[in-house]
């Protein structure tokens, strides 16, 4: 998440570092010049963004650099308000709450992009004001306590609706990643891995190429888990695609993932190979890269080698810095320790321990660290004969591995048993050495046995094999949806030219006919007369063909405007109505009534809104119908959020009503019963099986049904209503609980023709 922040603003640096401009200036001195004698006029506002930019990004963290950055960004702001140029105000205040962010003052972050989100809502430009909430949550990436994580997954998934509302597949599918990547950080590995492997199968169907940026999130999530092997498979895939995209952007990260991976389990040959090839790449990670280098040569017994690279590395002035400097400290205690000088090692090892390091080490790794050091200071101790300072350190990696929350790297326990072994020979305790022993080589083993390579094969094949089948699955949906408007387009087509046809006809019958009565005494001039006449009927026919089929459609929409004003009315009567209850049963039916009537109202809206009023198209109203319910119940406030998983689908009149009903029952209920206490996640997706059939789902992550629950012995009104309405659709209706609920209706989809709709859909 910090690798695409920092991407982002140096992109943007860039970008207005040469915007306006045909040739380079010197920035700051010669910018501040040119403000001084311009105009105050769009020119002078890009100067100011540029120079608000280089104080923005300028190397180094110093309150001065951010004050003058917020200076001139908010002249710039001031200007652009003055000359009504709002796309350059909203550049000026998304640069604004980057500078809050940077400071840590993410409520005045927050601040200015509510400033250009509330203008987009006043213009309704969605696509801008979703990107104002992608930006704000990639911002809000500074700000990593853990109980404001949830809030930036639903920032991603604000943005991710209002993608999906302007159609934009691309960028829907990237907040998709976005919130997986957000999950990681919060240890929610199964639901990350599941949406990744959903963006992976979107990206393939958009056609886009870059998709290393999601298979290195399947790394750093395998690699969390301990995975390795795992790890090192995605981290491959990564490779590929980056070498096909021609993004090189993430080389120097990617060929150290793979060096880590390959020393993680003994494959210290290729990791050497891989660190070197991301030293090569010359990014700006290279100091971290040459530790690891140092790390590899370590293992490898390269001693003169290591030394060279700890010499080097010493006379770097980035290690001053708090997290490089216990960094270093660790290196010289793992040289210390392989040229047996161990005091010097435990010296070194102890500097690490003694330091409150959480302060300097990011919260993600700073546990694992914790056990490391502890676990090589102990093995220094034993190596010199003694147990007894030892002691401690087995006892405070053992309280570690305990403690963790996550899967840790199996090279973690390897040599945790290792020094219990050493412990308990040197304390004469020979059966728990026995123990610990046979507990290290199984660990070992597992790292270093040759059928890993058959695992990642097999991975590799069968991920493979699985996104295929997906982007196939997908493909024939699209298919289908394709066919099914190529065939409602070649029968209006044919109406069409079947009209124009018996027009022909008909005009050719009264042409011969008038030929044949006038053929003797018709003169040239004439014949050219009567001919323009019956030219000006068929275009008259052709005129009132046209007319009437506009007023036809202008008297469906006016039916399911009055309709619609109808159910308000309806809902209206049962507000009214609540408002003389006070029997909280009384007014909870009337509430889910009015639910109900909404429900339907909201499709007959959307009908005497559309081009065609024949059809609804479900991504839009399931997502209206949500926005709904949001609003009735709450959710935001119980921390509960809406995933939507819904294809292109046009649905008829017929089904769209019974369908929305189901929506509405089945989504209230998850929002009032399955979760207690707690924030939680609803899935509504609506997808094709085949061309013809639909699978509509509705699931939740919260508590779930009762152990003893029967469909059959359930006889609530919402239930019986949801398979009444499953049997109008002709579909199957199922119910199942592991952990949550997820409510599935199959059904057929009935071809719409338009203006065929014409039966009572309340009956």
């Amino acid at each position: 998440m910090a690798k695409s922040l920092m991407f982002y603003g140096i992109l943007l640096s860039f970008q207005l570092m040469v915007m306006g401009q045909a040739k380079p200036v010197n920035l700051p001195g010669d910018l501040i010049k040119s403000i001084s004698v311009s105009k105050p006029d769009t020119n002078q506002v890009n100067m100011l963004l540029k120079l608000g930019s280089y104080y923005l990004f300028k190397p180094g963290e110093f309150k001065s650099d951010l004050d003058s950055a917020l200076n001139f960004l908010n002249q710039a702001v001031q200007l652009s308000n003055k000359l009504h140029e709002v796309v350059l105000q909203h550049k000026a205040l998304d640069l604004i709450g980057n500078c809050y962010a940077e400071a840590g003052n993410m409520d005045r972050c927050k601040e200015s992009f509510m400033h250009i989100i509330t203008d987009c809502r006043r213009v309704r430009n969605i696509g801008r004001e979703a990107n104002a909430w992608d930006r704000f949550a990639e911002l809000y990436n500074n700000y990593q306590k853990s109980g404001h994580l949830e809030e930036r997954i639903g920032y991603f998934q604000h943005a991710r609706t209002l993608y999906f509302q302007c159609n934009d597949q691309l960028n829907a599918t990237t907040m998709l990643k976005n919130i997986a990547d957000v999950q990681i950080v919060n240890k929610q590995f199964g639901p990350a891995e599941i949406k990744l492997q959903q963006v992976l199968v979107q990206y393939k169907a958009l056609g886009y190429r870059k998709l290393q940026y999601t298979y290195d999130l399947l790394y750093e999530l395998e690699y969390l888990k301990g995975n390795s092997y795992r790890a090192m498979a995605y981290t491959s895939e990564a490779i590929k695609s980056m070498r096909t995209s021609g993004d090189t952007s993430l080389s120097g990260h990617l060929y150290f993932s793979m060096a880590r991976c390959n020393y993680l389990v003994g494959k210290n040959m290729d990791a050497l190979e891989w660190i070197h090839k991301a030293i090569a790449t010359g990014d700006q990670m290279v100091l971290a890269y040459n530790h690891y280098l140092f790390q590899i040569l370590i293992a490898m017994n390269r001693v003169k080698e290591a030394a060279k690279v700890l010499n080097s590395l010493s006379k770097t002035k980035a290690l001053a810095g708090g997290y490089d400097r216990l960094i270093s400290y660790r290196m010289f205690g793992l040289y210390y320790a392989k040229t047996a000088r161990y005091d010097l090692a435990a010296r070194y090892y102890l500097k690490v321990l003694r330091t409150d390091f959480e302060n300097f080490v990011p919260e993600s790794e700073s546990k694992g660290f914790y056990l490391i050091c502890n676990n090589e200071l102990a093995g220094v101790y034993l190596k010199a004969n003694q147990a007894a300072k030892a002691k401690p350190f087995i006892n405070n990696a053992a309280l570690a591995i305990k403690n963790s929350k996550t899967s840790l790297q199996p090279r973690n326990f390897v040599v945790y048993y290792n020094n219990l072994y050493m412990y308990n020979l040197a304390t004469g305790n020979y059966k728990s050495a026995v123990k610990n022993l046979v507990l290290h080589n199984k660990i070992q083993d597992s790292l270093f046995t040759a059928n890993n390579n058959k695992q990642i094969s097999e991975l590799n094949i069968q991920y493979e094999t699985a996104q295929r089948e997906q982007s196939i699955k997908i493909l024939h949906s699209q298919s289908a949806f394709q066919q099914a408007r190529l065939e409602k387009a070649n029968l209006q087509r044919n109406i069409t030219i079947g009209g124009l046809i018996l027009l022909f006809m008909i005009a050719g019958f009264v042409y011969n006919g008038y030929l044949h009565k006038q053929k003797s005494n018709l003169t040239l001039h004439e014949k050219q007369k009567e001919i323009n006449v019956q030219n000006a009927v068929l275009q008259n026919l052709v005129a009132d063909k046209d007319k009437l089929l506009g007023e036809k459609d202008w008297l469906l929409k006016e039916v399911h405007h009055r309709v619609k004003n109808n159910l308000q009315i309806v809902m209206s009567l049962l507000s009214t109505q609540s408002a003389y209850l006070k029997n909280d049963a009384a007014l909870a039916a009337i509430r889910e009534s009015r639910n109900r009537v909404q429900a339907i109202s909201l499709i007959h809206q959307r009908l005497y809104k559309a081009s065609n009023v024949a059809s609804i198209d479900m991504p839009v109203y399931i997502n209206e119908l949500i926005i709904y319910l949001q609003d009735c119940f709450d959710t935001a406030g119980r921390k509960i959020r809406f995933d939507q998983l819904v294809e292109p689908i046009q649905m008829d009149l017929s089904q769209a009503i019974p369908a929305g009903l189901i929506l509405n029952e089945a989504i209230t209920n998850a929002i009032k019963y399955a979760f207690t206490g707690r924030g939680g996640e609803i899935i509504i997706a609506l997808q094709l099986l085949g061309s013809d059939t639909a699978l509509l789902t509705i699931g939740d992550d919260g508590m779930g049904l009762p152990g003893d629950f029967e469909i059959k012995n359930v006889s609530s009104l919402g239930m019986e209503m949801m398979k009444a309405l499953a049997k109008q659709l002709n579909g199957s209706f199922d119910i199942k609980t592991n952990p949550g609920v997820a409510i599935t209706i199959e059904f057929k989809i009935e071809k719409t023709l338009h203006g065929m709709q014409t039966e009572n859909h309340y009956a």
